[in-house]
């Protein structure tokens, strides 16, 4: 993990933010303050599960995937993430990540220590969409959860094609 600590908010090229959306000129600063900007490698792991949370990870560039291991060992992709999206809000208020996280390509994250986050997102503005985006996470995840119980195995091979395709797009290449 390579720290670009100077890496400034103004820099920042994606119009996925989730703070650049919502932002006034106070939490601007405090948002370009507090952050720390790591660069990955691909294959290379940004949380590890049973770690102990230190905070909270958004994706500025590049793609990652989420999967925990099974009880047989197996790896299970839990989520698939690009920028403007968030590693670890699945995981808050608890004392240790449940889930891996690592770079499927050269990805740069935000990342903010646990009280930071919670300073930045008790603006009215910030925390209304924070209550927003985590709803949204929540119902995405349970909708999924209910037809994957439900599916047999060539629908379930449809549902990951078309969960890759809303994740990342189609690459016409």
């Amino acid at each position: 993990m390579t720290p670009l600590h100077l890496f400034s908010c103004d820099e920042c090229g994606n119009p996925d933010c989730f703070f650049r959306k919502f932002e006034s000129d106070e939490t601007h600063h405090l948002v370009d303050d507090r952050k720390n900007v790591n660069d990955f490698s691909p294959g290379q792991f940004i949380i590890h599960e049973g770690e102990t949370i230190r905070g909270v990870f958004f994706v500025l560039e590049g793609k990652v995937k989420i999967f925990s291991v099974g009880i047989n060992g197996t790896p299970q992709i839990v989520r698939l993430v690009k920028a403007g999206e968030s590693l670890c809000f699945r995981g808050w208020g608890r004392t240790t990540y449940l889930t891996n996280s690592v770079a499927l390509e050269d990805t740069r994250v935000c990342f903010f220590e646990s009280e930071d986050i919670m300073e930045i997102c008790n603006t009215p503005k910030l925390s209304s969409h924070l209550i927003e985006y985590l709803s949204n996470e929540l119902e995405s995840a349970e909708t999924r959860l209910k037809y994957l119980m439900q599916m047999n195995v060539r629908e379930k091979t449809a549902e990951a094609l078309i969960f890759i395709k809303k994740s990342f797009g189609v690459n016409e290449n």
